[in-house]
């Protein structure tokens, strides 16, 4: 038999009653750090020959490739459920905040002209940007029948992308 889902009791998970209905509040936060670490190094002596053509001969010189970058995130969120007899409704509210900083590195100069490649001592920076996003969500459910085995949903939801540590450090 359907429950009178204005006169029972709230469970440990609902927070109270509020104009005559019970409320489930749920709520939290999360901090993420992530550190990504890159290295590239040529083979031998750091140089790579190329035939353009047979009169056409070139040298590329390279140095090796070393750095990290840091990207932070955190989040916050809350939402309610409101169960009225046979409609429920869902509400919520996400903050997210993303920020990060490239890594101080050092990186060493092409082995056969440290002259004209020369090595690198990178100090670090701040990420010039910090990402900031308000995600609402909304739901609401219908049972469409006394059982309540048949329910119709509508649902809105944004979504903040996640900041990736490639953007931080280029």
């Amino acid at each position: 038999a359907p429950t009178d889902d204005l006169n029972r009791q709230p469970t440990d998970e609902e927070f109270g009653r509020l104009f005559g209905a019970s409320h489930t509040v749920r709520y939290g936060a999360g901090y993420r750090k992530v550190d990504a670490y890159t290295e590239n190094l040529w083979p031998g002596n750091g140089i790579l020959g190329l035939e353009q053509a047979r009169n056409d001969l070139r040298g590329q010189v390279f140095r090796q490739g070393n750095g990290g970058n840091r990207v932070q995130y955190f989040d916050i969120y809350a939402g309610d459920s409101l169960p009225l007899n046979r409609v429920t409704i869902d509400f919520g509210i996400r903050y997210d905040r993303q920020w990060g900083s490239a890594l101080p590195s050092v990186t060493a100069g092409n082995p056969a002209f440290p002259e004209i490649v020369p090595g690198i001592d990178f100090p670090g920076y701040d990420a010039p940007f910090t990402w900031n996003n308000l995600s609402p969500r909304a739901s609401v459910n219908f049972a469409l029948d006394e059982t309540r085995r048949t329910i119709a949903r509508a649902s809105y939801s944004r979504f903040a992308s996640q900041l990736a540590s490639t953007i931080v450090g280029y």
